[in-house]
């Protein structure tokens, strides 16, 4: 990650704190459509995100951490939903992006994965590579863009403004 684009993402957390996590979630939703995914954000718990892009098909559980190594959490919920996204074609994953100067997206399969704490590196060995790597590299532009438009607003509900900001996208 580039180093304006974590300075802009450090700043919405220390203003947003708690709604960080769905903030982030939405610029990833964006950064897909950027790159002409079809996205069918949901904003309960579990299941994030669905993208689809021709013959792919992504659904992603969102999550953040402060840590570089060790674990994330995953609560019943965060897994619950995986079976029926399997059924209908989808691949399954979490997206992960872990809140440190230069960390990047890690996206990587649900294989494996459990209720409970859950490695990083496992995440990391079962990578979407080639996913990642282009949502990385596109994300960098998109958070820095939209994440300053967002700072300078500084809106109470920042949540509300990114679905506003994100229906202008698509209407204009």
């Amino acid at each position: 990650m580039l180093w304006d684009t974590f300075t802009v993402l450090d700043k919405i957390k220390e203003i947003y704190g708690g709604a960080y996590g769905k903030i982030a979630q939405k610029l990833l939703s964006f950064t897909f459509e950027n790159l002409n995914f079809e996205v069918e954000p949901h904003e309960i718990e579990g299941l994030d995100i669905r993208a689809i892009r021709g013959e792919e098909k992504y659904a992603l559980e969102v999550k953040t951490t402060e840590q570089k190594e060790g674990s994330f959490m995953l609560g019943k919920k965060d897994i619950e939903w995986i079976p029926e996204m399997t059924r209908q074609g989808y691949k399954t994953g979490y997206a992960l992006l872990v809140h440190l100067s230069t960390e990047d997206w890690i996206i990587g399969s649900s294989g494996g994965m459990r209720k409970g704490r859950n490695s990083i590196a496992q995440l990391r060995k079962q990578s979407f590579s080639t996913l990642e790597n282009e949502i990385n590299q596109a994300f960098a532009t998109v958070a820095k863009d939209i994440g300053s438009k967002l700072l300078d607003e500084k809106p109470d509900s920042p949540l509300q403004w990114l679905n506003r900001f994100r229906g202008s996208m698509k209407n204009g």
